[in-house]
């Protein structure tokens, strides 16, 4: 079942999914809808649910909490919190060659295990 859901913005379009700017009326918080462009059947559907489980227990200021997912009509999607700014793909387009130190600024950034 699809969470109630506001829609505030038009979808960004990508290669494997469609995001969305909404909020969410029960938490009252701006959200982020992403659909992927894919059909799961049942074995799929299960390990997409149990990814998301995991996603959805990940804690870190460089992570957006997942705040719902799953599956309707074999289509999957997580709505997560909005990071609003823009993306690293925004900042260096692809070919781009950075520099080991901006390399290892971004890793040093990433959570560990």
């Amino acid at each position: 079942m699809v969470p109630a859901l506001r829609l505030s913005s038009h979808s960004r379009k990508e290669k494997l999914s469609v995001a969305q700017s909404l909020s969410t009326p029960l938490l009252e918080i701006p959200a982020a809808i992403k659909v992927l462009h894919v059909q799961m059947g049942p074995e799929r559907q299960e390990a997409f649910r149990r990814e998301a489980r995991t996603i959805a227990h990940l804690q870190h200021p460089h992570i957006v909490r997942v705040l719902e997912f799953g599956v309707q009509d074999q289509t999957p999607f997580l709505v997560m919190e909005y990071a609003q700014g823009c993306t690293l793909r925004t900042l260096h387009p692809r070919g781009t060659r950075l520099p080991l130190e901006q390399i290892v600024t971004y890793v040093s950034s990433l959570p560990r295990p």
